[in-house]
C-alpha cells in the first residue's frame, strides 16, 4: 500500500486528487448555476466559460505537484476546437489523470 511504502508520495497523491475534486465541483456548481434561473434573493449565476485546452497546462501541471510525471504530446497541426470539444477534451483528461494518480500508481503518464 503505498501510504505505508511512500507516505510522502501517497499524501501529494492525495493532494492532487482532492485539488482535481474541488476544480470539478466549481465546474459542477457553475454549471447547475446556469441552468438554474436568477430569482428574487439570488445572485445572477456566474457564466464563465469550462475548462479547456489552455488550461489543460494547469492541470498537468497540478498532477505533477501529485507524483507521476506527465509529459503532453500534440500530433498534427493543432487547430481551434468548438467550445464544447475543448471542455469534452479537457474532462476526460481529467478524469483519465485522476484515474492514473488514484488507481495505477504509475511514475509517469503521456497525455
Amino acid at each position: 500500500m503505498a501510504v505505508r511504502a511512500a507516505p510522502e508520495r501517497a499524501e501529494a497523491a492525495f493532494d492532487a486528487i482532492s485539488e482535481t475534486g474541488r476544480d470539478a465541483m466549481v465546474q459542477l456548481r457553475r454549471m447547475l448555476g446556469v441552468l438554474r434561473e436568477d430569482g428574487p434573493g439570488r445572485a445572477p449565476a456566474p457564466r464563465s466559460p469550462q475548462p479547456g485546452l489552455a488550461e489543460l497546462p494547469a492541470l498537468l501541471a497540478r498532477v505533477r505537484g501529485g507524483g507521476p510525471e506527465v509529459s503532453c504530446t500534440t500530433a498534427g497541426t493543432p487547430r481551434t476546437l468548438p467550445q464544447d470539444t475543448g471542455a469534452g477534451v479537457y474532462r476526460i483528461v481529467q478524469e483519465a489523470l485522476t484515474n492514473v494518480v488514484k488507481h495505477a500508481r504509475a511514475d509517469c503518464v503521456n497525455v
